[in-house]
């Protein structure tokens, strides 16, 4: 008989464009082979028909809360005055504690998976249930790494909640039996008392981006992708065109340039001109990374494994990044990756590999692509969670 399992998430997984959201619909793909998965989730606007039968047809029980953000934005004034993370009270509700507590009761479920400290308050925590917590990241270490590229009372916000996360982040760990966090470098940053337990699951690349996709016209010599409303992607985007790209202009000046990605920020919309192209969303990120000639990640803050550097790394495209984004990749540089921690050295590998008279651009983009496909595949980080849960169901009494 197959074990049932509660599964409580804070965001609808589809659409797949957010890092949390993605993770989660890998799991539920490799996780319904082998559970019957009861799968609550929040959503501040309800999935259209599509997308619920997709999900829906992965689970044995799906139900959708929908909050609207008026009720959130109550709750994170409310958590002004209480030690509770904004991010906590974001994604703070009863009406999932209560869901929980009568699949618990009506269907003997006695394992539950959550993603994200930020649901620690919508979990009833019962004797008779095993909890396995999915941290993903240090969410105290990105907030905190924001403090010093901000200013005013942003700056003291970040720092405030940076501060209440870091002590959540241990609060909550008593509450669960079995723990996992992206990368060996966020679990340094996790609660000491934990950092044995913690299971070390990577995120992956869909096999997609493994196959031989058809080739395209090179119509960029430089792009960067992802959530264009994230905060750390903000940054960077703005770094790219405002401090690498002068430094280009003077021997390259026909260089063009796409930020593609959901929700730009109106400071991204900003950058758009002749020489750099703003998408917005794009239904096939892969086909627009693939008109690029290289992959460039000015990723100064935030913290975690960044899906879009293995995604363009997987299509061979050559990576040049940062020594914090890749410290949670863990690329060999000069060989499978470039590392770049100035605008100086960013143009300097962007002009090298832009006249390329040793093929190194191609060289690095195969070797980048042989390791990630070696070590971030999803099936191989899935099956990590699917042995950790089920050992997790044999302690249940």
């Amino acid at each position: 008989m197959r074990t049932k399992l509660a599964i409580a998430l804070s965001r609808f997984p589809l659409p797949a464009r957010k890092g949390d959201k993605l993770r989660a619909w890998q799991q539920l793909i490799s996780l319904s082979e082998t559970f019957d998965i009861y799968l609550v989730c929040l959503a501040d606007e309800l999935p259209n028909e599509a997308q619920t039968q997709a999900v829906a047809s992965l689970v044995k029980e799906l139900k959708v809360i929908y909050i609207p953000k008026w009720k959130r934005v109550i709750s994170l004034f409310l958590s002004l005055f209480t030690d509770i993370p904004f991010q906590v009270a974001y994604f703070q509700s009863s009406e999932m504690k209560q869901v929980l507590k009568q699949w618990f009761a009506n269907e003997d479920i006695k394992v539950c998976y959550v993603q994200l400290i930020r649901l620690g308050k919508s979990i009833p925590y019962h004797n008779d249930v095993r909890y396995f917590l999915d941290y993903m990241d240090a969410l105290s270490a990105g907030m905190i790494n924001r403090v010093p590229q901000s200013h005013g009372i942003m700056r003291r916000l970040y720092a405030w909640e940076g501060r209440k996360l870091k002590a959540y982040e241990a609060e909550v760990a008593v509450h669960y039996h079995a723990y996992s966090v992206i990368t060996q470098a966020d679990a340094m940053s996790l609660p000491a008392a934990i950092q044995h337990q913690l299971l070390i699951i990577p995120n992956g690349v869909d096999e997609k981006y493994f196959q031989s996709l058809m080739p395209q016209k090179k119509q960029y010599d430089i792009i960067f992708t992802g959530n264009m409303g994230y905060f750390p992607n903000v940054k960077a985007a703005l770094f790219l065109v405002h401090e690498i790209v002068p430094l280009l202009t003077q021997k390259i000046p026909e260089i063009r340039i796409c930020i593609a990605g959901t929700d730009p920020a109106p400071a991204v919309m900003a950058l758009a001109s002749d020489r750099v192209v703003v998408t917005g969303f794009v239904e096939d990120m892969a086909e627009v990374m693939l008109q690029a000639r290289m992959y460039v990640a000015p990723l100064f803050t935030g913290s975690g494994l960044q899906n879009k550097l293995l995604e363009s790394m997987a299509l061979g495209l050559p990576v040049i990044t940062t020594t914090l984004a890749n410290n949670a990749l863990g690329a060999k540089p000069e060989a499978e990756i470039l590392i770049a921690d100035t605008a100086l050295d960013f143009a300097a590998h962007i002009q090298r590999l832009l006249q390329d008279t040793n093929d190194q651009g191609n060289s690095i983009g195969k070797q980048g692509a042989d390791f990630v496909a070696k070590h971030y595949r999803w099936k191989r980080a899935n099956q990590l969670l699917i042995d950790a849960l089920l050992n997790l169901s044999t302690g249940v009494k």
